[in-house]
């Protein structure tokens, strides 16, 4: 059975489903209810039958092509993209879990420039990384780490700044008074490479060290100089308007 350009073969009462060519492109409409197409393997092919577009099989997977090459393909949980070795799965309540070899990522890009990403990768870390400044964050089994010269910011206007410039570290507060205090009946400690330095005591002194030696502490009427061995002690006591 042959018909001519804009000749349609139509089905259906009110003529619902209507196939036709009009000497350019060939049209399946349907204007009722649902288009089926049914089988139980179903492939959508280029002209000469041999790159596939979309395959759908019954029971099993559906899947999408790209120049033949399959780029998507469902499974019971979610979908493959098997070039990336990369699964999307939604399975017993779970939110959405990615599953990838080789440090698998998420990247972020505007327009064709790629701006960040989260990673995991082999050495045990999530990467979260800012291409745009080149600043990034890791978090491993001991807890979170900053890289070198990225700050770590607090208040609207950045007022204190902890970081480490891959030489020395440092705590810089712009705004007003930098505190450091405890709550409680605890000691504030400066140690220098695990020996005391200064030791401040709740309701009590704060003593300075010299190579891990006490050498001077505050009393409630002075201060006490002492020597490294602890043989000597002078008392500097002042009295109420002296």
């Amino acid at each position: 059975y042959r018909n001519q350009d804009n000749i349609k073969l139509v089905c259906g009462t009110g003529e619902d489903l209507q196939i036709y060519h009009d000497g350019s492109d060939s049209t399946i409409k349907n204007d009722t209810g649902i288009l089926e197409l049914c089988g139980n393997d179903i492939r959508l092919m280029n002209n000469a039958g041999n790159e596939h577009h979309v395959v759908g099989f019954a029971n099993s997977y559906s899947a999408l092509y790209y120049d033949n090459s399959k780029k998507l393909e469902t499974t019971s949980n979610g979908v493959n993209i098997p070039a990336n070795n990369l699964t999307i799965d939604a399975n017993n309540g779970e939110k959405i879990s990615l599953k990838g070899t080789a440090s698998p990522y998420i990247r972020w890009y505007e327009s064709s420039t790629a701006k960040a990403y989260v990673q995991w990768d082999s050495q045990g870390f999530l990467n979260l990384f800012n291409e745009e400044s080149s600043k990034g964050l890791r978090i491993g089994t001991n807890g979170a780490y900053v890289l070198d010269n990225t700050n770590i910011s607090c208040g609207t206007n950045e007022d204190l700044k902890i970081y480490h410039n891959a030489t020395d570290s440092r705590i810089v507060n712009a705004g007003s008074d930098l505190y450091l205090y405890t709550t409680g009946d605890h000691d504030v400690k400066i140690l220098a490479d695990s020996q005391n330095a200064v030791i401040c005591k709740p309701d009590a002194a704060v003593e300075l060290y010299y190579d891990n030696e006490k050498v001077c502490e505050t009393a409630d009427n002075g201060i006490k100089v002492l020597n490294t061995n602890g043989s000597g002690t002078l008392s500097i006591i002042g009295s109420e308007g002296n």
